[in-house]
């Protein structure tokens, strides 16, 4: 009689929990592609509940995926300093606990690895040797602080190890030429031109030797790494399907179509993917990560960010996600005051004129224009 009545009580307590379950969507179940839009606020009590049952907090997210790849790539977005964050808060770990031994980066050029070297491994920081470095570098304006943060970050875990223990690499991934000076060609030189012709393909082929010079660095050498690009070279999945002649390759498309599954890429949060703040509750305040793959959000439409590309399934653009924080409570870069100096200006000046106009007449008006809108 007890054993009736317990699984009297057990079919009973069954049948309530489904009952009380959210209904699966019907694009969930068909695997159909859909619009974020055309999502329901009745379909959110099953996403909030996907995502409650089969999210991890976000370090044990992030840091089981070295277990399984070679290389991590994260994609940032490049004016959102949290995204520089993220990476400066998990340098010391990702060396310690992921095994990682190399990072590489697009914000510096491939010809400059040995200065970059020397700077992460000198015995004392050089905060002036750091700045030297980045106005060097390809963009002349990119006065991003957090950027340029992570040479000093890199640099802090190489003073803290042992002498018997390797030092971490820092990596440029970026082509040697100078990139101002090819955009300025491709805008001021007639398209029938050497000059023009010479900067398109040097533009079209930038993330394919991106993805070489990573390929030689890293995953020929069997070491565990971190990648971290700008967003739109970071996908894995995803090749260009638009009409604009300046994209012809993605870095990490290239990478995973030479190495498969050694190679991983993971979506920052920026406020682009919106529908997640729909569906999380407004308690929420973690950090989380999933993979797309599997999950309800696998066919949910997604611009892919380049400008003449069609919107993409999110499972094609983004192998995990990570959410950091709701969109409202991220920031823009911290800048560096000073950055443009007389030398760079009169150098660089068609290149500023072309990218910020001719109302700008010294070093120092262009510098605090770059303060109020760079970022």
């Amino acid at each position: 009689m007890k054993i009736v009545i317990s699984l009297l009580i057990f079919l009973t307590c069954s049948i309530g929990l489904q009952a009380d379950d959210p209904a699966i969507p019907h694009w969930v179940t068909s695997h159909d592609v859909i619009e974020k839009s055309d999502i329901s606020s009745d379909d959110y009590p099953y996403l909030q509940n996907w995502i409650a049952l089969h999210s991890l907090p976000v370090n044990d997210y992030f840091y089981s995926l070295f277990d399984e790849h070679q290389i991590v790539i994260v994609g940032e977005q490049h004016n959102i300093k949290e995204h520089k964050t993220f990476l400066i808060d998990r340098i010391d770990s990702l060396y310690h606990r992921c095994g990682v031994r190399a990072m590489a980066w697009e914000f510096s050029k491939y010809s400059d690895n040995d200065r970059l070297q020397e700077l992460i491994t000198a015995p004392e920081f050089d905060s002036v040797a750091v700045l030297d470095f980045a106005r060097s570098q390809s963009a002349h304006a990119w006065n991003s602080k957090d950027h340029w943060d992570i040479i000093r970050s890199v640099h802090a875990l190489n003073q803290s190890l042992n002498n018997d223990q390797p030092k971490m690499k820092l990596i440029g991934l970026d082509i040697d030429e100078d990139i101002s000076e090819v955009i300025l060609s491709l805008y001021t030189k007639p398209d029938s031109s050497k000059a023009f012709q010479d900067a398109l393909q040097i533009v079209q082929n930038r993330d394919r030797i991106m993805a070489q010079h990573l390929s030689e660095e890293i995953m020929e050498k069997n070491i565990k790494g971190l990648v971290f690009v700008g967003r739109c070279h970071d996908y894995t999945r995803h090749t260009l399907r638009g009409n604009d002649p300046m994209s012809k390759y993605i870095m990490g498309n290239e990478l995973y179509n030479e190495y498969g599954d050694q190679v991983f890429q993971v979506w920052l949060y920026s406020g682009w993917f919106d529908i997640i703040e729909k569906i999380l509750p407004a308690s929420h305040n973690e950090m989380i990560g999933f993979n797309i793959d599997g999950s309800p959000f696998a066919n949910v439409l997604q611009h892919t960010g380049w400008r003449s590309d069609p919107q993409a399934p999110f499972s094609e653009i983004a192998q995990g996600f990570i959410y950091i924080v709701p969109a409202e409570s991220l920031h823009t870069n911290s800048t560096i005051h000073g950055f443009v100096t007389d030398a760079m200006f009169e150098r660089y000046h068609a290149s500023y004129k072309l990218n910020f106009g001719d109302t700008l007449h010294t070093a120092s008006e262009l510098d605090a224009y770059l303060q109020e809108h760079r970022w």
